[in-house]
């Protein structure tokens, strides 16, 4: 019998952080190869599941090792946009926050209920049971997140052909960099296609952690009433 450590997509996994590991250690002086390490870790995470339904090879350590990696990457990335946009700390601060603690509460809350695993989520909660049972959802959401602060990176460091907005400049103009009716074309991808993705990613991790605390506290009651018996 093959040890879960050797389960193919939990080797995927170990090669994810391999790629941010190496992303890193690139991230202040080699846009490129940051970039491309970068997104060749977040591909991959999409490659594990696959493959452990394919192969029958699910289980709790690869879940929480795809969980960890994409937390702890996904702060990092953000940490070097606060050194390189310090105007948006407070902001930065406050994603890292919400992502860290609403898939902490949330993992223990499902955890706690007896589920096997955190993506099962009960129906009560249309949002999320459309999140975590929808493939096609969860990775739409989960690669715009990324494609927004990755993207955000790489403008730092190079933005790109120009796009003209046409009409719609003056209205772009009154939130981002327009220049003579014109934008970056990754400040463009950026603004117009990243960031309502990342948006709403961002409203179900809200969503996330108040069903979470609500599901904790309804297990906090419910014993508590046992007990009282």
């Amino acid at each position: 019998m093959v040890s879960v450590y050797f389960f193919v997509p939990n080797l995927i996994g170990y090669t994810r952080i391999i790629f941010a590991v190496a992303a890193f250690y690139y991230c202040y002086d080699n846009y490129v190869a940051f970039f491309t390490f970068y997104a060749l870790s977040a591909i991959l995470d999409m490659a594990d599941g696959y493959a452990a339904r394919a192969l029958g090879q699910s289980s709790r350590f690869g879940a929480i090792l795809d969980m960890v990696t994409d937390r702890a990457s996904t702060t990092c990335l953000i940490v070097v946009l606060a050194q390189f946009y310090p105007q948006y700390n407070g902001w930065f601060l406050f994603l890292i926050a919400l992502d860290l603690v609403s898939h902490f509460i949330h993992i223990f809350s499902t955890l706690s209920r007896g589920s096997a695993s955190h993506k099962v989520v009960d129906k009560h909660n249309r949002l999320l049971h459309l999140y975590y049972t929808n493939r096609l959802v969860l990775a739409g959401l989960c690669a715009g997140n990324e494609g927004f602060f990755l993207w955000s990176y790489l403008l730092h460091f190079w933005s790109g052909p120009s796009v003209h907005l046409g009409q719609f400049a003056n209205y772009a103009s009154l939130f981002l960099p327009v220049t003579d009716g014109s934008i970056s074309l990754v400040a463009f991808i950026i603004f117009f296609i990243m960031f309502p993705i990342m948006f709403i990613k961002q409203f179900l991790n809200l969503v996330q952690l108040a069903q979470a605390c609500q599901d904790l506290v309804a297990l906090d009651e419910h014993e508590r009433k046992l007990k009282a018996k």
